[in-house]
């Protein structure tokens, strides 16, 4: 079987071309659209070699040409086998096992506030033993050491304060009420008047 362009995965679509063609355009850059074969006489783009010129459906396939079933299978092994069953692992022997040790006390690092571009001094909690992000102030979910609750903990599962602002939808004042992430510094929140919802 000989390898062609309209047989690989790795192209993206001219969604300009698309529509002068009078034909629905595609969502770009995602995995949604490199899913479909090229269509007819509408110009693509290679993901894999940086060109600028477009590619036609039946240019031979480069280096980096692989057949859609073979990227089916590959995703279908990490996420359908791989991952779940590392993460069984994970949860009935590494964790059950690494629970058996002592507790230790949290570290804790600095983090990063998107919102006003500051450093958040000791926000950010990490296991000791694996250095990874915990997701819990009780037991580590990658390697299944247990921590000591001290003062810093016992401070950090406080419910955050409930902050207002003004709704820039509907423009009433104090109506978005929500609360602020202690780790990244992001609001969540929502509007009682009008139901919108922010995330900033």
């Amino acid at each position: 079987m000989k390898r062609k362009c309209k047989s690989c995965f790795r192209y993206i679509e001219d969604w300009r071309d698309a529509k002068a063609k009078g034909l629905k355009a595609r969502e770009q850059n995602s995995l949604a659209d490199i899913s479909y074969k090229p269509r007819k006489g509408v110009s693509a783009k290679c993901l894999s070699i940086h060109k600028d010129e477009p590619v036609s459906a039946n240019d031979k396939g480069c280096k980096y040409h692989k057949y859609r079933w073979s990227w089916n299978l590959e995703m279908w092994w990490k996420w359908s086998v791989s991952y779940k069953f590392g993460r069984w692992i994970c949860e009935h022997i590494i964790c059950p096992i690494g629970g058996l040790r002592k507790p230790v006390p949290l570290e804790w690092i600095d983090s990063f506030n998107g919102m006003t571009d500051e450093i958040i001094k000791n926000g950010e909690p990490k296991c000791p033993r694996c250095g990874e992000m915990p997701y819990s102030t009780y037991q580590c979910v990658f390697c299944g050491q247990r921590f000591i609750h001290d003062e810093k903990i016992e401070e950090f599962e406080k419910p955050s304060k409930i902050e207002h602002k003004d709704c820039v939808i509907c423009g009433d004042k104090d109506s978005v009420s929500g609360t602020r992430a202690k780790i990244n510094g992001h609001f969540h929140g929502k509007c009682e008047k009008c139901g919108a919802v922010y995330m900033e």
